[in-house]
C-alpha cells in the first residue's frame, strides 16, 4: 500500500496546472528517468543529455569542444541565458555555471524558493528582450523539513500513515515527534514549493505574447521515498 493511497493529498495544484489548462500541448513523460539521485551528478545529466559522473557525488563539469551544456549551445544561438539556484552542490564550483550570462546562487549553503523567486522575478521584470533560457532551481524539501506558516501545519497526524511508516522503521534524522510528523513536515515543504512555482508560472503568464511561445520543463531528481518500495 503506498503512502499516496492512504492521505491522497495534492500536493502540486500549481505543477499540474500548466497540465490541465494546456492539454493540447502538455506532455508528461513518466520513463524520463535522471541516471543518478545525487543533485550535482543528476544536473551535469540533463545539462549535457550524458550519463552522470558520480564520483565524489559529481565532479565539476568541464566541457570540451564535443561536450557541451544546453545553456553553451543556446548561448551560442542567441539566447540570453540565467540561472538561479538554491543551495551549494549546484553553485559555481559545479561547473553548471558555464554558458549562462547571469548565474545567481545563495551566499550560503543554501535559500528558500521565495529568495530564490525574488532574484528570478527581479530579472525578468528587468529582461524583455528575446529568447530566453531560464534555469530556476529549488531546494526546500530536504530534511530539517521547515516550511514557513502555513504550510508548516497544512498537514495533520494521521494515524495509517504512522503505522505504515513505523513499519518501515522510517529514521527521520531527527528525535523531536513521530514520523508522520516529520511526513507532515516534509509534505507541507512540497507544498510551499509548489506555491512559489505558482508565482513563477504567474509572473511568465501576465506577458502572453512570450508566455505562447515558451516551453516549460519541470523535472526533479529525487523526492523522499519514505522507504516505500521496502
Amino acid at each position: 500500500m503506498s503512502r499516496r493511497v492512504i492521505l491522497s493529498r495534492s500536493h502540486g495544484p500549481n505543477l499540474t496546472a500548466p497540465v490541465t489548462r494546456h492539454t493540447a500541448q502538455a506532455r508528461r513523460h513518466p520513463h524520463a528517468r535522471l541516471t543518478a539521485t545525487l543533485i550535482c551528478a543528476a544536473s551535469h545529466a540533463y545539462e549535457t543529455g550524458v550519463l552522470a559522473n558520480t564520483g565524489a557525488g559529481g565532479k565539476e563539469f568541464r566541457p570540451t569542444r564535443d561536450l557541451r551544456s544546453l545553456a553553451q549551445v543556446l548561448q551560442e544561438n542567441g539566447y540570453r541565458t540565467a540561472a538561479f539556484v538554491s543551495a551549494t552542490p549546484l553553485k559555481r564550483y559545479s561547473g553548471l555555471s558555464v554558458g549562462f550570462d547571469i548565474f545567481d546562487q545563495p551566499e550560503r549553503t543554501q535559500r528558500r524558493a521565495e529568495a530564490t523567486n525574488a532574484a528570478v522575478l527581479q530579472w525578468l521584470e528587468t529582461s524583455d528582450e528575446e529568447p530566453f533560457f531560464l534555469w530556476v532551481h529549488y531546494f526546500d524539501p530536504h530534511k530539517p523539513y521547515h516550511a514557513p506558516a502555513p504550510f508548516s501545519t497544512k498537514y495533520r497526524p494521521e494515524p495509517r500513515l504512522d503505522h505504515y511508516l513505523s513499519e518501515r522503521k522510517f529514521d527521520n534524522g531527527r528525535n523531536d515527534g513521530s514520523v508522520d510528523r516529520v511526513n507532515n513536515r516534509y509534505d507541507g515543504e512540497v507544498s510551499y514549493v509548489d506555491h512559489q512555482l505558482g508565482r513563477l508560472l504567474a509572473e511568465l503568464r501576465s506577458h502572453p505574447a512570450s508566455w505562447k511561445r515558451t516551453i516549460l520543463v519541470v523535472l526533479g531528481d529525487h523526492g523522499e521515498g519514505c522507504r516505500s518500495s521496502e
